[in-house]
């Protein structure tokens, strides 16, 4: 009797499956791949959430043309906007600057010209100069100064240099103030352009455009109130 109840406890044993080593490890690795995955999917999704732009399409002159951006920008209306108006600024700006040294290059051209061969220039229809009329002129103007006594002379001599150098006083005058000017303007940009980086990293915001217009401008509402506003304390 004792013989058949021990072999019932034996054959009613459960066995145990053993779990190898290697099994624990593979199901470790498929779990991180599938984390790894949904990682991946989730910043897949973000991305294609948030569009970014690398060129625009801006009207200029009547014409719709397509510029490339110096760096990306988020696809957003407010964004969008203020990056066309900066390319449409920078357009006007360069198509000035190379109106103006094409000028420079006509104008330095033509003293040149009539250094070289200044009957040919002023003959010139188009300039509308009679030269004999400017050669008669000159030689009246020679004969009504030699008949100019030598005090006369010099005090007229004197005027004039009074005069050049009043003009010259005034030049160096306004050149200074543009001067001071420009560096105190330079020094108030590094001192804003600093405080604008910090605020951008100290409250992890994107270095967009469309917020620093954004800050700026509540820096320059607060200027006209009187009240001097750091990035700082515009930034959330």
């Amino acid at each position: 009797m004792s013989d058949e109840i021990s072999s019932v406890n034996e054959s009613s044993e459960i066995e145990t499956p053993v779990v190898s080593e290697s099994n624990t490890d593979e199901n470790t690795e498929l779990s991180n791949e599938a984390s790894l995955s949904s990682n991946n999917s989730t910043e897949k999704e973000i991305k294609q959430e948030i569009k970014r732009l690398k060129k625009l399409k801006i009207k200029y002159q009547g014409k719709e043309i397509e510029e490339e951006l110096p760096f990306e920008i988020e696809d957003r209306p407010e964004a969008v906007e203020y990056m066309k108006k900066h390319l449409q600024m920078s357009k006007l700006a360069n198509e000035k600057s190379q109106h103006a040294s094409k000028l420079e290059k006509e104008v330095a051209d033509f003293i040149d010209l009539l250094k070289k061969d200044p009957r040919k220039v002023l003959s010139d229809p188009t300039i509308g100069i009679d030269v004999k009329e400017m050669a008669a002129k000159i030689i009246e103007d020679e004969i009504a100064e030699a008949s100019k006594s030598p005090e006369q002379i010099a005090k007229e001599k004197l005027e004039r240099e009074l005069a050049e150098l009043k003009a010259e006083r005034e030049r160096e005058k306004k050149q200074k103030e543009e001067e001071d000017f420009n560096r105190i303007k330079e020094q108030q940009y590094q001192h804003y352009n600093m405080l604008m980086e910090q605020a951008f990293k100290e409250n992890s915001l994107p270095n967009d455009p469309y917020i620093t217009k954004l800050m700026a401008d509540y820096m320059l509402a607060g200027l006209k109130e009187g009240k001097n506003i750091s990035p700082l304390e515009i930034a959330p």
